[in-house]
């Protein structure tokens, strides 16, 4: 999942108002940002590495670090000492840590496979992203409707609601940036220009 991931800190940020939005949207996407870190530091290098080339069905990577269940179960406790040691707030800290795990739940559904620990331990999740990806990516913007909707009426039944075109906005940015998506399911950008790679 790609923007699936951020739309998560919608529901955190409504569920704890005093967290700093930057802090749950990096949360939400943290298990990314440490695979791009691992990626360059050559230890969860994509292929093919080009981006240009890359299309949901071709792109292989093997996420040990960042994405394993044991990992990322690590990882969400150190979220939850991050969270906690900058707002001293244990329930912002749960929600941060919600959401590393929310992260890897969601991948489960709509991404790549991702093992327990390590190559040779099971294999987890559908791995529609090398599969059917077109279908990952309408599951992911499934979530982001209910994810922006829920927040929209979630703020309605507080006596706070969103003027129209925020709403707007939030839907453009995380369903259609999710939908933007489908083009690389399965064709590369230099397939899309006519260029071989």
């Amino acid at each position: 999942m790609l923007a699936g991931h951020y739309v998560t800190a919608l529901i955190a940020r409504q569920k704890a108002p005093a967290a700093p939005i930057w802090l749950l949207l990096l949360a939400a996407i943290s298990l990314d940002a440490l695979w791009v870190t691992f990626a360059f530091a050559g230890l969860e290098v994509p292929s093919p590495n080009n981006w240009l080339e890359a299309t949901f069905l071709n792109l292989h990577v093997n996420m040990d670090y960042s994405h394993d269940l044991i990992p990322a179960i690590g990882w969400a406790f150190a979220m939850l000492l991050i969270a906690w040691g900058i707002t001293m707030n244990f329930t912002i800290a749960l929600w941060c840590a919600g959401l590393v795990v929310f992260h890897f739940l969601c991948d489960m559904l709509a991404g790549f496979k991702h093992h327990v620990m390590g190559l040779d331990s099971p294999a987890l999740g559908l791995d529609l992203y090398n599969s059917y990806p077109s279908v990952a990516i309408l599951i992911e913007a499934a979530l982001c409707i209910v994810c922006v909707a829920w927040f929209v009426r979630a703020r309605k039944l507080q006596g706070r609601p969103i003027h129209k075109s925020y709403v707007i906005g939030l839907y453009l940015l995380f369903v259609g940036g999710t939908l933007l998506w489908l083009p690389v399911a399965d064709r590369s950008i230099l397939q899309w220009l006519g260029i071989s790679s």
